[in-house]
């Protein structure tokens, strides 16, 4: 007799044992438990759901040999017996998450007995508020995280000296994507005297082509020993030939602090610390102090800091950017002065690549250091560059940068004062149509262009609104 959609698990040496008559409907475990397609991008929800009347993912059941299994089960079904909650899966494959207990449970521990791993694929139906609550530190995460635009807001300090890499998520890496994602208020702090360690509030580390878009970091902060940055700590082609893919991420009110001063080789950004060959376009690190001074400024680092990212190395492209806030560099050793490594910039602490690009980009950053030691000349010529320090030699083109404190350009722009910075005029040669707008007057940068990549939420800062 002929069958159609009937399918067994590929465990099973012969299917016909159970009355099939072939073995291409031997399927796996996690197709059947529609996480991956059947078939082209067809799930198993879409070819057996009948429009959602008769399957449905959202139990845990327990099998003859005591394993817990979530798989399609019959809506209202009076016979099931042993079972327990777990993550309901959509028609697309996606782990729908609407809890603290839900987000905990995506690459770290289980979730009702079930676990959940970072490979797989997850969407928020609801804002997850964790009310002071711990957060539990997720590990490497190669899946898809689709924030469907709701917030994760308020989760306790993570903070660890167990992990190089710390963020919500340690890594991300592979085929990872992170998209239309809100981020509040939660602080990282990385203790680890490792010389690798890295913090970011998102990530530790991004890599691998890991795709990152339309996020948005609210408050919070970042501490780390070396590698410190708003959204990673690193960005960076170390695990493989190519870094992240960032577009549309926006870096709002978080403070950034180097927590040593000893280490020669400390990146720290707003944005992320040490880029390796990333991609990052129309996206921005903005903070609404622009104090000076030790303990007062948005971003605290010794060596290697700038308003957006620290260092740059490899074939990096940092296209349609800008950094607004304040930097201090706290540089305390006795070892003499050096522009390659006391490097301090609006934009870009320093670039070592002569392959790198950064484009279309702005700084409107108040910079100010440590000044014992050494003469204020020679403070001023390393540290005070009002975009950044170009010490290989890379591609910068069509960048500008507030005119206050710069005592050497170093690398490429155009220095303009804060009344020009707010004149759409001033940017030559930048795309207002489709890539730039001028923001409102009561907004962070307060009327300067901001990406049109980052308009699609607005978030609320007690008196300042941000549309980001």
């Amino acid at each position: 007799s002929s069958q159609t959609h009937v399918y067994y698990l590929n465990s099973v040496a012969s299917a016909n044992i159970y009355g099939g008559n072939s073995t291409d409907n031997l399927i796996s475990v996690n197709q059947l438990a529609g996480m991956v397609p059947l078939s082209g991008s067809s799930y198993f929800m879409d070819i057996f759901n009948a429009g959602g009347t008769f399957w449905e993912y959202d139990r845990l059941f327990t099998s003859v040999d005591a394993l817990p299994y979530q798989f399609a089960h019959l809506i209202d079904n009076k016979c099931e017996k042993t079972y327990s909650y777990a993550m309901q899966i959509s028609v697309d494959g996606y782990h729908l998450v609407d809890s603290v207990a839900k987000f905990n449970g995506i690459a770290t521990s289980a979730y009702n007995n079930i676990y959940y791993g970072g490979d797989g694929r997850y969407r928020l139906t609801a804002d997850i508020n964790y009310n002071g609550g711990a957060y539990s530190i997720k590990g490497d995460y190669t899946g898809i995280l689709d924030g469907n635009g709701h917030t994760v807001s308020n989760a306790a300090e993570i903070n660890s000296g167990s992990y190089t890499l710390l963020g919500m998520f340690n890594r991300i890496l592979g085929n990872a994507q992170v998209r239309d994602l809100n981020i509040s208020n939660i602080g990282v702090t990385n203790s680890s005297e490792n010389s690798d360690a890295s913090a970011g509030i998102l990530a530790g580390r991004i890599g691998l082509g890991a795709i990152i878009e339309n996020v948005t970091i609210q408050g919070g902060w970042v501490q780390s020993r070396n590698n410190t940055g708003g959204l990673a700590g690193s960005i960076t082609s170390v695990d493989s030939a190519t870094g992240g893919y960032i577009s549309g991420v926006a870096v709002v009110n978080t403070n950034i602090n180097l927590s040593a001063d000893t280490e020669p080789n400390c990146p720290t950004g707003g944005f992320v610390g040490w880029c390796n060959g990333g991609q990052i376009r129309s996206s921005y690190y903005a903070h609404s102090s622009l104090n000076t001074g030790d303990g007062n400024t948005s971003i605290w680092g010794v060596w290697k800091v700038g308003g957006f990212v620290g260092v740059v190395d490899g074939s990096t492209n940092i296209s349609n950017c800008f950094a607004y806030g304040s930097v201090y560099s706290g540089r305390r050793t006795s070892s003499g002065l050096d522009s390659d490594r006391d490097s301090v910039g609006g934009f870009v602490g320093i670039n070592n690549s002569s392959v790198a690009t950064i484009s279309n980009c702005y700084a409107n950053v108040v910079i100010s250091g440590y000044g014992d030691r050494h003469s204020l000349t020679q403070q001023t010529y390393y540290r005070s560059r009002g975009f950044g320090h170009d010490s290989g030699g890379g591609n910068f083109s069509n960048n500008y940068c507030f005119n206050g404190s710069n005592g050497n350009q170093g690398a490429g722009a155009t220095e303009l004062s804060a009344d020009q910075l707010r004149s759409q005029g001033s940017f030559s040669g930048w795309d207002f149509t489709n890539t730039w707008q001028m923001s409102s007057s009561g907004t962070i940068p307060f009327g300067m262009p901001v990406p049109r990549a980052t308009t699609q939420t607005t978030v609320q800062t007690g008196n300042i609104t941000i549309s980001t």
